[in-house]
């Protein structure tokens, strides 16, 4: 048994490494791969169905629910919503400049703001939750039952993929929506109310850079 969770522990350790630390290390001696992110991230999700079918992760522990469930779940998140948007509009207010992110805004002049917003709404906001909330919670679920440990782990590695986006106000605020998101999933294990979360605060945030000159 104490043989087992070791190993575990160095799997998430060597999962951490591989597909984190590693394509860090790569954007930051090679910007210009930021733009493969997506295809980045689904080449992590083939991978990640095959560790799902090989540690039988069912819908439920993944955060799969039906609609009265995400209905109820979003009720207790949307406080949260409300409150995280408002603080959003206050930074704006007093320096419009800080929350103007060099990678956001890169994207937002190739792209225009209906066909981004779409893209982050149905492809970069699910997978994002699917790999660090209904995956990586999960994993780390199997090495520590420290709740704490597990929120604040996983929300260090989600501000960490958004350090090549080149703004420390998007890291640590992706750190703090990180803890948000965890905690909640860990308390009612629903995916779709933290897809919908994410995609409210990052469209706000493509919305700002989008429209700001």
């Amino acid at each position: 048994m104490i043989h087992m969770i070791i190993y575990k522990k160095r799997i998430v350790l060597l999962e951490f490494a591989i597909l984190i630390i590693l394509p860090l290390v790569l954007l930051y001696y090679f910007p210009m791969l930021l733009i493969l992110r997506t295809a980045a991230m689904f080449v992590g999700i083939i991978y990640i169905y095959f560790m799902i079918r090989l540690y039988h992760l069912n819908r439920n522990i993944l955060g799969v629910n039906n609609i009265k469930t995400i209905i109820s779940s979003m009720k207790h998140i949307l406080p949260w919503l409300i409150l995280s948007t408002v603080f959003i509009g206050l930074l704006y207010y007093q320096n419009p400049d800080f929350l103007i992110i060099p990678g956001v805004k890169q994207n937002s002049l190739a792209f225009k703001l209906p066909f981004s917003l779409l893209l982050y709404w149905l492809i970069s906001a699910p997978l994002q939750e699917f790999i660090f909330r209904s995956y990586y919670i999960n994993r780390l679920e199997q090495v520590t039952k420290n709740k704490l440990f597990i929120i604040l782990f996983s929300s260090f590695v989600f501000a960490l993929v958004h350090l090549p986006f080149g703004s420390w106000v998007l890291t640590v605020g992706s750190f703090f929506l990180g803890i948000l998101l965890a905690g909640h999933f860990l308390k009612y294990r629903d995916i779709a109310t933290l897809i919908i979360s994410h995609s409210w605060i990052g469209s706000i945030v493509v919305i700002l850079n989008t429209t700001h000159f």
